[in-house]
């Protein structure tokens, strides 16, 4: 990057090396991944761009952002002027192990870094959250995706000895605070 960025930026990495990068005036968002086991197919754009892997080929939708492409050791996505809003990180397991997705905010004003770590397998999809606010960088963090289970509740049948010629209806609640219960079957 030159001197004469004055902007800021956002960035995603991954690798089993660290990757360093520099930069003058300006700044911007550098997310990084591990490309030994997990390796991002794409960035979603808060505007629904993408830039990445997608269907074996680079893709870049997102003015002024970088993709340093899927045949090198340490794949880097780089985003100048990133906007408000959430990002999506997805990406796809090569290998069984654990792999860790950094992000770097870089402005003039400050450098602000989050990392996620995780377990991955082969073929296994994950979705990272990035929610960038430019005007409080220091707010910066990767959102893992939600882990936890429901909260399921019996309702019904009560607890009793039942013959077996009785219908038994089954009533249940559940709730995720997470992601939320899309429906009971």
């Amino acid at each position: 990057l030159t001197s004469s960025i004055d902007r800021n930026c956002i960035s995603v990495e991954g690798g089993c090396k660290a990757t360093t990068v520099s930069y003058d005036e300006g700044g911007f968002v550098k997310i990084s991944y591990a490309t030994c086991t997990d390796i991002p197919d794409k960035i979603i754009a808060p505007d629904g761009k993408k830039i990445g892997k997608e269907n074996g080929q680079e893709v870049n939708q997102i003015l002024n952002a970088f993709y340093t492409g899927f045949t090198t050791d340490t794949e880097f996505i780089t985003v100048l002027n990133p906007l408000d809003g959430e990002y999506k990180i997805l990406s796809q397991g090569t290998g069984s192990g654990t792999y860790t997705v950094e992000t770097n905010y870089i402005s003039d004003a400050t450098t602000t870094e989050a990392s996620y770590t995780g377990n991955t397998s082969p073929g296994l999809v994950t979705e990272l959250k990035l929610p960038v606010d430019n005007a409080n960088p220091q707010n910066i963090q990767i959102i893992p995706p939600d882990t936890e289970p429901p909260i399921i509740t019996i309702t019904s049948p009560i607890s009793r000895d039942y013959l077996r010629s009785e219908q038994l209806p089954i009533n249940v609640t559940a709730q995720d605070i997470g992601s939320g219960v899309k429906s009971l079957e």
